[in-house]
């Protein structure tokens, strides 16, 4: 549950202002999960009005987020696939949590994609209509 996560948010908050350069206004992180693989984009929109998405957050952040998604499974309703992540400059976090949308986008595997049923199952009727697992149901 989100309100038992507020310490993984936090360190997720702080890898990502550790993660900022000089002069950013929000930070803005992406991650998707399946089974054990984490993946993050970090986008920094800057003062000046430019965007950087060359800043990556520490393994520390990547590692957080998937104790996120594990700390968030909900039996028979599963754990998020894909998350945003936000910071303002007075360091608050705002997060928004995606339990439909595929992870990895086109690239996850039937078999990552069935792994991940397997650590967070989800009753049927919860499952997307993408899921390999919804066949077997």
């Amino acid at each position: 549950m989100l309100e038992q996560s507020s310490e993984r948010l936090t360190e997720i908050g702080a890898a990502m202002l550790r993660a900022a350069p000089p002069g950013w206004r929000v930070l803005r992180l992406s991650a998707t999960g399946a089974a054990g693989m984490i993946g993050t984009d970090l986008e920094i929109d800057m003062e000046d009005g430019s965007t950087d998405t060359s800043s990556t957050i520490e393994r520390a952040g990547r590692i957080a987020c998937d104790r996120l998604r594990a700390e968030m499974y909900q039996p028979g309703k599963g754990t998020w696939y894909n998350a945003s992540f936000s910071v303002d400059p007075d360091s608050r976090i705002e997060a928004e949590f995606d339990y439909h949308g595929r992870p990895f986008g086109e690239q996850a595997t039937d078999d990552l994609l069935r792994e991940d049923h397997e650590l967070y199952p989800r009753d049927n009727e919860l499952l997307p209509s993408w899921h390999p697992a919804k066949a077997l149901g």
